[in-house]
């Protein structure tokens, strides 16, 4: 059954400002992640097996350019579509959550967890980023994802508890 929970981010409206996550010490957490994911990309090799490997620095240029444009489409209140190998959708194992994705070259799939606190409509909370795994069989990728959704949702209930914030 699709889900009727919509992200603000699918709907345009006036500026939002766009928070990376950091934990109560102030470390720069979704940063740091967000920067070793931009660094790899997964090929496929000749037996069909997946391998992640170090990206060269034009495609490091190019992909941060790219975050960088989505980045400015969010927090200039435009609504994200899945055109351009983007989108935003709800978590299913965490409900505080959205996925944001992007498709890089070679179908690496980035993937940003984020959240949207009910007292503060104009700010978005990207508590996680990844490279979705797809090396292996389906089981194994789900499990991974889950523990990457629920890490992320951790993340969440600690920023939010520390910030007084609530979430649908």
């Amino acid at each position: 059954m699709p889900s009727t929970r919509h992200s603000r981010l699918t709907n345009e409206s006036s500026r939002r400002t766009f928070v990376a996550y950091q934990d109560a010490e102030g470390a720069e957490i979704f940063n740091e992640e967000l920067a070793e994911c931009m660094k790899h990309s997964m090929f496929v090799n000749r037996d069909g097996t997946w391998v992640k490997r170090p990206v060269e620095p034009l495609v490091l240029n190019q992909r941060r350019a790219k975050y960088k444009r989505l980045i400015q489409d969010i927090e200039d209140g435009k609504p994200i579509r899945k055109a351009n190998k983007q989108g935003a959708k709800p978590v299913r194992r965490q409900p505080a959550l959205w996925e944001l994705w992007q498709t890089w070259e070679s179908n690496t799939p980035l993937r940003i967890y984020y959240g949207e606190p009910n007292e503060r409509l104009e700010v978005v909370v990207a508590f996680l980023a990844h490279i979705k795994d797809i090396s292996c069989d389906s089981k194994t990728i789900a499990e991974v994802q889950d523990d990457r959704m629920d890490c992320a949702g951790e993340r969440c209930e600690e920023l939010f508890a520390r910030r007084g914030w609530t979430s649908n």
